[in-house]
């Protein structure tokens, strides 16, 4: 059983808060660290030009793109693509100048999933951001924003943060609980040197992001007959159609898939996914998870949505019941079966968590290298187009679900040979740049977290 002592100061300085949750956090030990530092230690407040959370705001969302700005929750801010597909109404968006999110911030959440902390690169420049991220504008005088990025996504940073979490079944945290939060201030030439590392990540998501887009739009162009995919509620159909597979009849498929697959064009060859494995579509085992301090890193499919897997701490025993059904490798892609947003998003195993374990919710698809190249598939794959594809194929009520026998039937387009070429050169440039990307953010906060830790009397 955990427990501590408090004087009259603690608990003054805690906003008279007596729940065991608090003084028990690791942020208490901390704050024991900071006061050993041998360098000045500033409040947050005083090291930042604002901190602050946007309003409450009516949302009224709509389809066209060039009619709204991109919205993103903080959920969506964490993931590794962030285009959420939601956008929000120009025209009755009266709190844009508030809401809106630029370069070189630094994204919190404060509520629900608490301390998720991002700092924002040009792709965030101009979306609108809910009321539930905490907005904290650097003061590049006082410390790099870069540092203190990184000083807050570490270990010490993020009990800090989470330390003054109030509620019950959801967690929140408001602006004013983070004001006092201590920030040691680091020689400049060390912040420089964590911030320059913080800088590349930032450059470096940014044109994964673009070449993803790019990438996108060349399979949206080359497989639609318009410019984008045209939905109506209804069609009518066939009995020979519904007996085309596995005698399906509810209205999503009936509905969405042959509608997808009536709007490509013709003469473009399509090979099913089934046609391009080395091996069967599987998905885990599953089982008791034995979980361990020091083992195999263990992912779930939202973790491995988000920005870098090396950042997650969860391992399991080398002795997990099927453990080896949950190890991926380098090129394997990872199709999410089920949950809500992230249902049908796909995900390339890259070095970041290439042998690490991933759960039972995504598929596993591996891809035949002598057929054609996986990074290619995934390209096809990973775009809305192909995102809508695959969520035609759900079934289920209350837990969404998408199965391998429905995957296999998605057509993959084998376009001409230069530009097939070409996406698979710029796929290339993506998958380099991400585990960059990772292994950089992953190094920026291990310097903070080593240089505290030496602190230790």
């Amino acid at each position: 059983m955990k427990h501590t002592k408090i004087g009259y100061s603690t608990f003054h300085q805690s906003d008279l808060r007596f729940d065991a949750e608090y003084h028990l956090s690791g942020g208490l030990e901390a704050r024991r660290l900071m006061s050993q530092s041998p360098y000045k230690v500033e409040n947050l407040s005083s090291v930042t030009k604002d901190i602050f959370s946007g309003d409450i705001f009516r949302r009224t969302f709509v389809s066209d793109p060039r009619k709204g700005y991109p919205y993103l929750t903080a959920s969506d801010m964490v993931k590794f693509d962030i285009n959420s597909g939601k956008y929000i109404s120009k025209k009755y968006t009266s709190k844009k100048e508030q809401l809106a999110l630029k370069e070189g911030w630094i994204l919190l959440s404060r509520s629900g999933t608490l301390g998720n902390t991002v700092f924002t690169n040009k792709t965030f420049t101009n979306s609108i951001g809910t009321d539930d991220l905490i907005r904290i504008i650097p003061n590049e005088s006082k410390a790099r924003p870069g540092f203190l990025s990184a000083y807050l996504m570490c270990k010490y940073g993020y009990s800090l943060l989470v330390q003054p979490s109030y509620g019950g079944v959801i967690k929140h945290i408001e602006p004013h609980h983070i004001e006092k939060l201590p920030v040691p201030i680091f020689p400049i030439g060390l912040q420089r040197k964590i911030e320059a590392l913080f800088l590349s990540v930032a450059d470096k998501r940014h044109r994964c992001t673009t070449i993803l887009q790019k990438v996108h739009q060349e399979f949206t162009s080359a497989l639609l007959k318009t410019a984008k995919l045209r939905m109506s509620p209804y069609r009518i159909t066939s009995l020979k159609e519904v007996q085309r597979f596995q005698d399906r009849l509810d209205a999503w498929y009936q509905v969405k898939f042959t509608q997808i697959e009536g709007q490509f064009k013709k003469g473009i060859k399509l090979i099913r996914l089934s046609e391009l494995l080395k091996t069967d579509m599987f998905t885990a085992q599953r089982g008791r998870r034995n979980y361990v301090k020091r083992g195999v890193k263990f992912l779930s499919t939202t973790d491995i949505s988000e920005l870098n897997p090396l950042l997650k701490n969860k391992y399991l025993s080398k002795y997990t019941d099927g453990l080896s059904t949950l190890l991926v490798q380098k090129n394997w892609i990872l199709v999410s079966s089920s949950g809500q947003d992230i249902l049908g998003s796909t995900y390339l195993v890259d070095d970041s968590y290439s042998k690490c374990a991933v759960n039972q919710h995504s598929i596993r698809v591996i891809i035949d290298e002598a057929k054609i190249s996986p990074l290619y598939v995934f390209g096809f794959l990973s775009s809305p187009l192909a995102k809508e594809y695959i969520r035609s194929g759900i079934y289920g009520s209350a837990i969404l679900t998408i199965n391998e026998d429905f995957l296999e039937q998605i057509k993959v387009p084998i376009l001409e040979k230069t530009l097939m070429n070409a996406i698979i050169k710029q796929m290339k440039v993506f998958q380099k740049l991400k585990e960059e990307a990772c292994q950089e953010e992953f190094e920026a906060i291990s310097m903070v977290e080593k240089e505290i830790a030496s602190w230790q009397k």
